[in-house]
């Protein structure tokens, strides 16, 4: 199984295609699944900005 770095709002994906979503993101393959996780507060999380 592929693990995967990035975690995004699902709010700025809705609506996107998976080519879509990751131009948006310059992802670096093409996403084939959307899964949704809860993420505990007390976790630190690295915070990028990506795309054009």
């Amino acid at each position: 199984m592929q693990k995967s770095p990035f975690i995004l709002r699902v709010a700025d994906i809705i609506g996107l295609n998976a080519m879509e979503i990751a131009e948006k993101y310059s992802l670096p393959q093409i996403p084939d699944k959307v899964v949704y996780i809860d993420i505990p507060k007390d976790i630190i999380l690295e915070v990028s900005i990506v795309g054009p």
